[in-house]
């Protein structure tokens, strides 16, 4: 996967962490090319809009306000 399609990826903290711990099981011979690759990640999930009417992680999952399933 390219930096560029991670950039779609990366839509929260959690994807944000999964993407840096993957990125720390890739060999690498120099720390500063692993530097170099999560500061684009980072400077690309940075570039993504918020949403105006963004569901909330509960609502995601299906949850209401009480911690009810709904579906």
């Amino acid at each position: 996967m390219s930096i560029d399609s991670t950039r779609y990826l990366l839509d929260s903290p959690e994807s944000l962490e999964r993407e840096v711990a993957r990125e720390r099981l890739v060999p690498r011979e120099e720390s500063t090319d692993l530097f170099q690759r999560l500061m684009a990640i980072a400077d690309s999930a940075g570039k993504i809009p918020k949403r105006e009417n963004a569901m909330t992680d509960d609502e995601i999952l299906g949850y209401d306000e009480l911690g009810i399933p709904t579906k």
